[in-house]
């Protein structure tokens, strides 16, 4: 698995270290600075094997969890979809899990009118 991908999604969210763990911290997850280093280095790898992580660190890097996947080397499904899809996939992923059912909920009512 490539280790240099969450330093670069990490540097092209503009945040150092300390912003992203406490960003996760903030999400409920105890990480030290030198935990994200360990794993930025190759060191050790981030718990991407649990969802509720994924998610906190998509909210956290402000992007969707299929490209956290992608980048840290897992087969993702590589549908493309548009613009806007992305967007929307980005906003809901930010959402609290209960929000999330609510938003797409919307979504479905405005694509039946």
């Amino acid at each position: 698995m490539e280790h240099k991908w969450l330093k670069t999604l990490r540097e092209q969210s503009q945040i150092t270290q300390e912003d992203l763990t406490a960003r996760l911290q903030v999400e409920g997850f105890d990480i030290s600075r030198s935990s994200l280093a360990s794993w930025e280095s190759g060191r050790y790898e981030p718990p991407l094997h649990d969802p509720e992580f994924r998610r906190a660190l998509s909210r956290a890097l402000r992007v969707n969890v299929r490209t956290i996947l992608r980048l840290a080397g897992y087969e993702v499904d590589d549908q493309q979809h548009s613009l806007f899809a992305e967007k929307a996939a980005i906003l809901i992923d930010q959402l609290p899990e209960d929000k999330q059912e609510l938003a797409v909920r919307l979504i479905e009512q405005i694509a039946r009118t």
